[in-house]
């Protein structure tokens, strides 16, 4: 996990710097020059929290370079310990995003109703501030793409639709349908599955050095050549009573080459 917030906050560096290199004839290494990043861990699974590594943790221990390790600093929300009504209290849209995020597995009816009481909160935004509407907006729609099944969506997104100003209605539809083609035709279902394979892989690996050191090159090939969601589910439940790495049962997988 720590290695992702990472990579992520570095590709954001990265942009925002080209972006500035081509706006700017001079050089733009200047202090001050890049956006502060706050990483945000957002926790709503259903059992309790298993608080993710430390960077610090990851990197081996050398005396010398005691306090040199960089510090991520993330803020972390555990959302399952509150309620989606109370977060729906405050009056800022991101609290009603995190109530919605709160029922995403709910029935229907009850999705429905928090996510049209959620774009009724987003609708509400100033239009000075239509970037972030457009945000928020994207995030609703990527959210019923990804976690609903697809004979709810249509009636999903005419609730999403009925909520918003009729002034925004042109580009709303522009909006569904830029998202439609990149989550639908470049297959993000199976981009989304990778992506959950990739972390649990991480997830695994970094467990593994935290308790039992660095795991043999042919054992770290069988973890990250592993497809099996269940098989890495039941590695990382395994960790949790192994008291050596024979006793993970991970099968090493020879060097072919």
């Amino acid at each position: 996990m720590p290695l992702r917030f990472l990579d992520v906050m570095n590709r954001i560096w990265q942009d925002e710097r080209r972006r500035i290199e081509e706006e700017s004839a001079q050089g733009v290494w200047e202090e001050g020059i890049l956006s502060p990043i706050v990483p945000i861990l957002l926790y709503t699974g259903a059992k309790e929290w298993p608080r993710p590594a430390e960077l610090a943790r990851l990197v081996r221990r050398i005396q010398s370079l005691e306090g040199r390790v960089p510090s991520l600093g993330v803020l972390e929300i555990d959302l399952v310990g509150h309620p989606p009504e109370r977060l729906f209290e405050s009056d800022h849209p991101l609290a009603a995003l995190l109530s919605l995020l709160r029922v995403e597995g709910a029935n229907r009816d009850d999705f429905q109703e928090a996510l049209e009481r959620t774009a009724s909160r987003i609708d509400a935004i100033p239009e000075d501030q239509r970037g972030r509407w457009r945000q928020y907006v994207r995030y609703l729609f990527a959210l019923v793409y990804q976690r609903r099944a697809e004979e709810e969506q249509p009636g999903l997104f005419e609730a999403i639709r009925t909520r918003l100003k009729p002034r925004w209605q042109e580009e709303l539809e522009q909006m569904k349908g830029t998202l439609a083609e990149k989550l639908i035709e470049k297959g993000i279902e199976k981009g989304i599955e990778k992506g959950i394979l990739e972390g649990k892989r991480e997830d695994l690996l970094e467990l593994l050095r935290l308790r039992f050191g660095d795991p043999p090159a042919a054992m770290e090939r069988r973890i990250i050549q592993t497809s099996e969601r269940s098989v890495l589910d039941g590695w990382l439940r395994r960790i949790l009573t192994a008291s050596s790495l024979a006793e993970m049962g991970i099968d090493p997988l020879p060097d072919l080459d």
